[in-house]
C-alpha cells in the first residue's frame, strides 16, 4: 500500500527575503473553514504496511525433512521418515524453516551442555543427566535437522560426563587427602606447643595462627575434621593451663620478692644513720648480697624499693666519707 502525505505548500518553502509578519487572527468569517477542521479533499495518511519477517534457519532443514503442500512436516533419520507434525500457519517454505529454527533452538541445547563440560563449570552428574534427557527427547522433537548428529554429540557428551565425574571425584579426594594432611600437621604441632613450649608470648602467637589456618582448609570428612579439631581444642586448653600456672607462680614469686625487700629497705634506712663504719659497710654488702638473690618485685614497686634502698646506702657512705674527711683533717693539724 502506497501511504499518502499532505502536499507541501509555498509557505513551508524556504525563502531569501524575511516573510512578513504574521497578521493578527480576527473573528472566522461566516461560512468559511473552522480552525482546526480537516480541509474537504486533504489526503490522510493511512496506516503503514506491515510484512511478516522470516528469520533463515542456521542449518538447512531441506537436507533432513520436508514439509508437503498439505502442511505436513517430515523428518529424516537413520531410522527413516517420521511425521513430526502439521504446518498450518504459512506455505511449505515457511513451514520448513520454522521446523528449521526449532532444530536450531535445540542444537543450542546441546552446545551449552558441550561447552559447560568443556569448562568443567557445574556439576557433571547434572550435565550427564540433561544430556541423556535432551537424548532420549530426539525421538518425538519436532524439528527439522540433522537429528542423527545431535545424538551422536548427546552421545560424546554423556561418555565424557562419566569421565568428568570420575575426575572430579579423583580430585575431590586428593585434595580431601592433603586437607586432612596439613590438618593434622598443624593438629602435631599444636600439641607440642601445648605439652612443652616455654615461650609464651611467640607460642601463643603461633596458636592464633594455626587456628587462622585451619579456618581455611575445608573439604575434610567431618567424623575426622572433629577428632582433629578436639586434638588442637585440648592442645590449646593445655598451652592456657600452663601459661596460666606459670604467671600465677610469677605474681607469687614477685609478691614474695616485693616482701623480702620491703624488710631490706626497712634495715638499710635504720643503717643509713650508722656511725659504725666498718661494721655497718658491711652490713650494707651484705643487704645488697640479699637484694640481688630475693628476684624481681611488680616493675614499678622494684623501683621505687631500689631508690629507697640506694638512698639509704648513699647516705651512710656519704656520712662515713665526711668523717673520714674531718678525721684526715684533724691529723693534718695535729702533725
Amino acid at each position: 500500500m502506497t501511504e499518502n502525505s499532505e502536499p507541501t505548500t509555498g509557505a513551508d518553502s524556504s525563502s531569501a527575503s524575511p516573510s512578513p509578519a504574521a497578521p493578527k487572527p480576527g473573528a472566522p468569517k461566516p461560512g468559511g473553514p473552522r480552525p482546526g477542521a480537516p480541509r474537504p479533499g486533504a489526503p490522510r495518511p493511512g496506516p503503514a504496511a506491515s510484512h511478516a519477517v522470516t528469520a533463515a534457519p542456521a542449518s538447512d532443514p531441506s537436507k533432513f525433512g520436508r514439509v508437503e503442500e498439505d502442511g505436513t512436516a517430515w523428518v529424516k533419520t537413520a531410522d527413516g521418515e517420521r511425521q513430526i507434525g502439521s504446518w498450518q500457519a504459512g506455505d511449505a517454505t515457511e513451514g520448513l524453516a520454522h521446523f528449521g529454527r526449532r532444530y536450531d533452538d535445540l542444537a543450542t541445547e546441546v552446545s551449552l551442555l558441550e561447552a559447560r563440560l568443556t569448562s568443567g563449570a557445574g556439576d557433571a552428574k547434572k550435565t550427564k543427566a540433561a544430556a541423556i534427557a535432551l537424548s532420549e527427547s530426539l525421538s518425538t522433537a519436532a524439528v527439522i535437522g540433522d537429528l542423527d548428529a545431535l545424538a551422536r554429540r548427546l552421545d560424546v557428551i554423556v561418555a565424557g560426563s562419566d569421565e568428568a565425574a570420575a575426575h572430579a571425584k579423583e580430585e575431590k579426594e586428593q585434595s580431601r587427602a592433603a586437607s586432612t594432611a596439613r590438618k593434622e600437621a598443624l593438629a602435631v604441632e599444636a600439641e607440642q606447643i601445648g605439652s612443652e613450649s616455654t615461650q609464651w608470648k611467640t607460642a601463643g602467637d603461633r596458636l592464633r595462627e594455626i587456628l587462622d589456618e585451619w579456618k581455611t582448609i575445608r573439604g575434610i570428612d567431618r567424623k575426622v575434621d572433629d577428632a582433629l579439631w578436639k586434638r588442637y581444642s585440648k592442645a590449646r586448653e593445655s598451652f592456657n593451663r600452663r601459661r596460666g600456672a606459670h604467671f600465677a607462680e610469677l605474681d607469687r614469686d614477685r609478691a614474695s620478692a616485693r616482701s623480702t625487700k620491703e624488710e631490706l629497705v626497712e634495715r638499710a634506712e635504720k643503717l643509713s644513720t650508722s656511725t659504725e663504719w666498718g661494721q655497718t659497710a658491711g652490713e650494707f654488702r651484705d643487704l645488697l648480697s640479699e637484694w640481688k638473690a630475693a628476684g624481681r618485685a611488680p616493675r614499678e614497686a622494684d623501683d621505687n624499693l631500689w631508690k629507697r634502698f640506694k638512698g639509704a646506702q648513699d647516705v651512710f657512705f656519704a656520712a662515713r666519707n665526711a668523717a673520714a674527711s674531718e678525721r684526715d683533717a684533724e691529723f693534718e693539724q695535729n702533725a
